[in-house]
């Protein structure tokens, strides 16, 4: 059952679930693809593909609208000043890497559209930052399943739970990223 569920719609996921912060359905792609129902290069395209169109839109949408955008974005004031630190500090480093930082994946690229920086070292940097976090996270999910097969044999048996226990510690992590947030935000 989720096995077919995983083979027929587990690309359209992972380029839905990269159109946010897709971690964690990237991971688990990456186990299914360690499992046999995806292929990994795939799995790394579709990845590369929702995370890179993504980024683009949000900083085309910040050069056009961005000042508004964060205007009426209040609760994001705590990530706008931490996104100007940082990309003051390292700009190139920070394009590269800010989908690496978990709660930054959306502002960022709408920030970045409202600085001096060109469409075009964007589209470049972007694109070589998207590579690598495709890569990273499905080859993360592929390399899991190869551990837990070493570790406990055969999987087959396991194979729903580690699904399920990847799908809800994400949702865990996302609920405390979200719960720290608001209580961050409550305290300003």
């Amino acid at each position: 059952m989720i096995e077919d569920l995983v083979r027929h719609y587990g690309y359209v996921a992972v380029l839905i679930g990269t159109l946010l912060e897709g971690e964690t359905v990237v991971i688990v792609a990456g186990f299914a693809a360690h499992r046999g129902y995806l292929r990994l290069p795939l799995v790394m395209a579709f990845a590369f593909t929702g995370s890179f169109a993504t980024d683009q839109v949000l900083f085309h949408l910040g050069r056009r609208y961005g000042r508004r955008i964060l205007e009426r974005r209040t609760a994001w004031h705590a990530r706008v000043v931490r996104v100007h630190r940082l990309f003051e500090s390292r700009p190139t480093a920070f394009m590269f890497g800010f989908r690496f930082l978990y709660g930054l994946r959306i502002v960022s690229p709408i920030l970045l559209g409202t600085s001096a920086v060109s469409g075009t070292k964007f589209l470049v940097v972007n694109a070589a930052g998207a590579a690598i976090w495709a890569a990273a996270f499905s080859g993360a999910g592929y390399v899991f399943g190869a551990t837990l097969e070493a570790m406990l044999g055969r999987i087959e048996r396991y194979e729903r739970i580690v699904f399920i226990g990847i799908l809800v510690a994400g949702a865990v992590l996302w609920a405390i990223h979200r719960f720290l947030l608001r209580s961050r935000n409550a305290r300003s």
